[in-house]
């Protein structure tokens, strides 16, 4: 079972710039990301939420289903057309396996637990070379 998301202790390494401590948190965590339908999709694959944060593109992950629940319905309007919103659930080593190069790493969005990792951060997170 993974670990609670402690946003005390992400704020802290993210602060510090502790890649260690971060790849920790995350390995010990559990997340959800949001489905994204494309034209290609299939059964065996699927497409994460990402966005861009000041022209850096970041994969959008949550730490609770309420979260991800919070964050569909302040952004009602980027789902209007679809009937359901599907999520699925990813462990930390996934998480960080599956991270596109280059990009950083946007927790909790439209939350009071909003955390952002950085590109350069998550480099070295997903490296293993903190």
């Amino acid at each position: 079972m993974a670990a609670e998301h402690n946003v005390e202790a992400y704020a802290t390494a993210i602060e510090a710039k502790d890649a260690a401590a971060l790849r920790a948190l995350i390995l010990a965590s559990d997340f959800i990301l949001i489905n994204v339908p494309g034209e290609d999709d299939d059964e065996e694959g699927m497409g994460a939420l990402t966005a861009d944060i000041d022209d850096t593109p970041v994969l959008v992950a949550f730490s609770t289903e309420d979260h991800a629940g919070t964050f569909v319905g302040a952004m009602s309007d980027m789902f209007d057309e679809v009937d359901e919103v599907h999520g699925f659930l990813v462990e930390g080593d996934a998480l960080l396996e599956y991270l596109p190069e280059d990009y950083g790493l946007l927790i909790d969005p439209e939350t009071d637990d909003i955390q952002l990792i950085g590109v350069e951060i998550a480099k070295h997170i997903v490296r293993d070379d903190a």
